[in-house]
């Protein structure tokens, strides 16, 4: 009985270890080559290619398809960034790679800064407009977030504000 009862708690703390892990980037996205092939694929592949860019691991067509080539640019930046497996999917670790690459800040612009203009709209602003332009509006409603959301209050989009964003919203959903 008590060989039992050691395998029932072992089990049981292993279940609960695995579900904290994996609770705070449950919600996040994962692209591949099967991603479906709809708008939302898009807006994050273009955010992806353009983090690849930003992190010079290529300087590919920025078309918004996760085809091979981005695959492929993937699994580069993950063998650069130690990121296993490298498999050309973006998943959650992945996505802490680039998000220690890529901080985004007042006056830059591309893909990402839509990206990020889209998870805040839905978030914080429904009145944002997503132009890629990291202006003052986009800043207001960057450091709205962090406040609300126990970050510290910078207006810079780091490793932590791109978690938190991801934690809260998924455009798949």
């Amino acid at each position: 009985i008590s060989v039992l009862c050691v395998l029932l708690v072992c089990m049981t703390l292993f279940t609960i270890a695995a579900s904290a892990g994996s609770s705070s980037n449950s919600n996040w996205p994962i692209l591949s080559v099967d991603s479906p092939k709809n708008s939302t694929t898009k807006l994050y592949t273009l955010a992806i290619q353009e983090m690849l860019f930003r992190a010079r691991i290529a300087d590919m067509d920025r078309d918004g398809k996760y085809d091979q080539d981005t695959a492929d640019c993937v699994k580069d930046f993950q063998k650069k960034n130690s990121v296993r497996p490298y498999d050309g999917i973006v998943g959650p670790k992945t996505w802490i790679a680039f998000f220690k690459k890529a901080v985004l800040k007042e006056t830059m612009s591309g893909d990402d800064v839509r990206l990020l203009q889209t998870l805040l709209r839905k978030l914080v602003n429904k009145n944002l407009k997503v132009t890629g332009y990291f202006g003052t509006d986009t800043k207001a409603a960057v450091e709205k977030f962090q406040k609300a959301n126990g970050l510290k209050v910078d207006g810079k989009v780091g490793e932590k504000t791109w978690s938190k964003l991801f934690d809260l919203c998924n455009l798949y959903n």
